[in-house]
């Protein structure tokens, strides 16, 4: 059974517009846990064991409600309705214009805008026999001037083989786009270890080709070889040796990882002095690494100082921008009568 020895504990999380926020923690019989909450469907802390049985929390987040109600990274966060950029917030669906709030300094619309799903009260399901928690959202027609009603679930899974599983769903009554994915920032040496530990993890995504981005991070509309250039992560590479290499700074690309539907092991990232492996896992046909070069300096949980390169995200979505890429393999625009179905791992070893 997948819920066995799965422990689920509820608690207050804060208040928000006469919403109580709740917490909800999952912890398995190796001790690794995480903690969700539904503001957002945040994942909130992420606590894994080392290589010799010493646990710490591997991503960024914070010790209260008032932390995300005021956070701007999307940090630990459901991303949606559109994971990524969409170029001017501009996009076309069923022959009609629409044009999205803008939230970025160049002009773009970013993960759904402003007040997109990181920015709202879930409906929550506890699932003691799964060993899951679900978080479900109807996003209405017009929201952050999106078409169309959309009803959404995430469903968190702790597996007792040291996984977080996330299974994403959604309808939708009239044409929109629908890119979810999760937004949490990992450092496997600890969410508060800073940019020098995360320089010496090695970084392996399984891409043949990646799609390369204009200065505002728009994807060009090429999809090009990796082979040959700094993106060839085929074989694992000291982040370190290779970020420093990248004009911009850092990653925030998008890497060409496979068929959608197919779920498959397409990253590795590995900390030596911890002994921490995670491996992902998805079924989406693209995979965001985001080295966190725009972050800012914030406070965040238990006194660290979260500052720029201190962890990186890995996104699997739809391709960044697809609503106006009618090259890439999936526009991210679901109709009415289809099911959004996604499903991604994060899975944790040691060595």
């Amino acid at each position: 059974m997948m819920g066995e020895n799965i422990k689920i504990i509820e608690e207050d999380f804060g208040l928000y517009n006469d919403s109580i926020i709740k917490k909800f923690t999952l912890i398995n019989g190796n001790g690794m846990s995480t903690s969700l909450t539904n503001y957002g469907a945040h994942c909130i802390s992420l606590v894994v064991p080392d290589k010799h049985g010493k646990m710490d929390d591997v991503i960024f987040g914070y010790d209260s409600l008032d932390g995300y109600l005021d956070d701007s990274q999307c940090v630990g966060a459901t991303v949606g309705r559109v994971s990524g950029r969409i170029a001017n917030g501009r996009m076309t669906a069923d022959g009609k214009q629409y044009r999205l709030p803008i939230n970025t300094p160049d002009g773009n619309h970013l993960h759904g805008g402003p007040l997109g799903f990181h920015k709202r009260v879930w409906n929550y399901h506890i699932d003691k026999d799964k060993g899951s928690v679900t978080f479900s959202y109807y996003s209405q027609h017009g929201e952050m001037c999106y078409p169309g009603n959309v009803i959404c679930s995430v469903t968190y899974t702790l597996t007792p083989d040291n996984a977080l599983k996330l299974d994403y769903h959604g309808l939708v009554d009239a044409p929109t786009p629908l890119n979810l994915t999760n937004h949490c920032y990992f450092n496997l040496a600890g969410h508060e270890a800073g940019s020098s530990e995360l320089f010496d993890h090695k970084v392996a995504i399984f891409a043949d080709h990646f799609v390369p981005n204009d200065q505002r991070c728009i994807p060009t509309g090429e999809i090009k070889p990796v082979h040959g250039t700094i993106y060839d992560l085929r074989v694992a590479k000291r982040l370190g040796d290779v970020i420093t290499k990248l004009s911009r700074g850092g990653f925030d690309e998008n890497f060409c990882v496979g068929d959608i539907g197919t779920l498959r092991h397409v990253a590795a990232v590995s900390h030596t002095k911890s002994g921490r492996i995670m491996d992902v896992h998805t079924d989406m046909p693209g995979l965001v690494l985001y080295t966190s070069y725009m972050f800012p300096d914030t406070q965040g949980k238990q006194g660290a100082l979260y500052r720029q390169h201190g962890a990186l995200c890995l996104e699997c979505e739809y391709y960044p921008d697809a609503v106006n890429h009618s090259n890439f393999p999936d526009s991210g625009i679901l109709n009415p009568g289809h099911v959004y179905r996604q499903t991604t791992l994060y899975k944790f070893r040691q060595e």
